[in-house]
């Protein structure tokens, strides 16, 4: 088993805790939490953890090269916000005219292409026509603040756990409600080539957010399913593993020396009861690692 133990919780006790990414050069980990519209930020030094309002709900993040400069989905967009003075650029707002889908979770690959799909979050969704639906979305640079967004897959429900191997001729990607992760082959320019079934889930359990280690295997956080699961390349499930929590939210592996495991999770749509069953819900917990498995997260070119 590839995690060696629980080493401490940061009690953030967010609403929806999401998108946890580990800045390597500054050894801080950033997430937010989508609902109450705070981007939050863990300094590995000191200790110390704070967070900032956000104008929107942030959905997702990717690190630029700018410091103090996210490129980051909001529910109705995707542009670049800067964390210092609150400055947002809109870069693409492809699905702005339509009332029930707000952008969700989001990755950069390691080519610096921004991928963020939307989800369906007003309306049922299998009576929504399929311009209605969610979708996924590919950004590029192309050229100095010249961006263009391009749709890559459409009639989905909850767009989740984007994750690329380590040359981003894989994509992983999960319509949550339908309990599966996809392998999607890319060619170099970004292009899908080629899709097969990677995982297969039980009716209450739900892939979200993940990432991939040096190893080239999958972690996934399973909402509803209070496990984490770890697969490998070829689709094999390797093993689960246990949470104090029913909803996690999504993982990342970071810390000092790369080897430390990052969970978030939420107390979003629980009962009084089963707030009381877990206290826990909504904080985010770190594990160590048996080695180091992390990789550094790619950072975005954008000028």
């Amino acid at each position: 088993m590839l995690v060696k133990q629980f080493l401490f919780q940061i009690e953030c006790q967010n609403t929806l805790g999401e998108n946890v990414l580990w800045h390597t050069s500054e050894q801080v980990l950033y997430w937010t939490d989508i609902q109450e519209k705070e981007l939050y930020m863990w300094n590995a030094e000191s200790g110390r953890t704070s967070s900032i309002s956000l104008p929107f709900r942030m959905t997702s993040f990717a690190f630029t090269a700018n410091i103090g400069v996210l490129l980051a989905a909001f529910e109705q967009g995707i542009g670049l916000y800067n964390i210092q003075n609150g400055e947002l650029n809109w870069l693409s707002s492809p699905e702005s005219n339509n009332e029930h889908t707000r952008f969700n979770d989001g990755k950069c690959d390691t080519q610096g292409r921004y991928w963020v799909g939307s989800m369906v979050e007003n309306g049922n969704y299998n009576k929504l026509d399929e311009s209605e639906k969610a979708a996924l979305y590919c950004l590029k640079c192309e050229g100095a603040n010249k961006y263009k967004s391009k749709r890559v897959l459409s009639g989905l429900h909850i767009s989740n756990g984007l994750a690329f191997n380590k040359d981003s001729s894989i994509m992983y990607h999960a319509d949550s409600p339908k309990h599966k992760i996809y392998a999607y082959s890319l060619d170099r320019n970004g292009e899908i080539v080629n899709k097969k079934l990677f995982a297969k889930f039980e009716k209450n359990s739900f892939p979200d957010g993940a990432c991939v280690d040096i190893n080239e295997n999958l972690w996934t956080a399973i909402w509803g399913g209070a496990h984490l699961a770890c697969i490998s390349n070829d689709g094999k499930k390797l093993f689960s593993y246990p949470l104090p929590i029913t909803q996690p939210t999504c993982v990342c592996i970071g810390g000092p020396n790369m080897d430390w495991l990052f969970v978030t999770s939420a107390k979003d749509g629980l009962s009084a009861q089963q707030l009381v069953r877990q206290p826990k819900a909504g904080n985010l917990f770190v594990y160590q690692l048996v080695e180091s498995l992390g990789r550094v997260e790619p950072i975005t070119q954008v000028m």
